[in-house]
């Protein structure tokens, strides 16, 4: 089983796989805006990071970033670039931008040639 087999829910309820909605390599980002419900914010933080957290954060988090660090997300917009074999093959913390050179040039690296 890979990162692309864990069950998911879109956001209209149907049930979902990365793998079928990415055949390609793939872009995870936890994400967040100024919504006007800034006190769920907590609790979005323990199902990322409590001991309930979705599985698929659950193995993302055992991910590496640039320093060597896993673990707990640091905060919104924490990327992770998964192979179309649904490895993760890197971990971008929240100040990357998603446009940055190493991103793109982390995306070409698993793009097929």
């Amino acid at each position: 089983m890979t990162l692309k087999d864990i069950a998911l829910t879109t956001l209209d309820g149907t049930p979902a796989t990365l793998a079928e909605l990415s055949d390609g390599a793939t872009l995870v980002v936890n994400v967040a805006s100024k919504c006007g419900l800034p006190p769920q914010y907590t609790a979005l933080g323990k199902l990322a990071n409590g001991d309930d957290r979705h599985p698929l954060y659950t193995e993302l988090t055992k991910a590496a970033d640039s320093v060597g660090e896993a673990g707990d997300l640091q905060w919104n917009f924490e990327k992770f670039l998964l192979a179309p074999n649904g490895e993760v093959v890197n971990r971008f913390r929240p100040p990357t931008e998603p446009d940055a050179p190493e991103v793109i040039s982390a995306i070409e690296a698993v793009l097929p040639r």
